[in-house]
């Protein structure tokens, strides 16, 4: 099937505008369903990694089994904090920013940084611990 000739340039560029939105709106509820199955999938996923972790507080006994959602990650050096884990979008970035941090129950990551800010040191990496 030969191309289609257009009169102008302008002309042309409209028809493919319109035959990608056309596009756009026959699959939009298929690529909406995938994204929404991925983004479920990733969620799992963070969650499952969290449920093996414990408070790195040794005197708090939480374990993240117990309730993964109350389990936080605290980036002991704010200088190399990127962003949260939790805003990541792919497994990779999500890790490379979790290895960064270290895992404490809400409780303990409340009380550090309490601890940090009666201290001074909102801006700096954790020395010496508050536990």
């Amino acid at each position: 099937m030969p191309f289609k000739k257009y009169k102008t340039e302008a002309e042309r560029i409209e028809a493919h505008r319109a035959a990608s939105r056309a596009s756009y709106q026959k699959h939009y509820w298929k690529r909406r369903a995938a994204r929404k199955a991925r983004d479920q999938e990733f969620q799992a996923k963070k969650f499952n990694y969290k449920a093996g972790l414990e408070c790195w507080n040794p005197e708090c006994n939480f374990n993240g089994a117990d309730n993964p959602k109350k389990l936080e990650f605290h980036h002991m050096n704010p200088d190399h904090k990127r962003f949260s884990p939790f805003k990541a979008t792919t497994w990779a970035a999500f890790m490379k920013e979790v290895r960064k941090c270290v895992p404490l129950c809400k409780d303990c990551h409340i009380s550090i940084e309490k601890w940090k800010h009666e201290n001074g040191r909102a801006n700096t990496h954790l020395e010496p611990t508050p536990f």
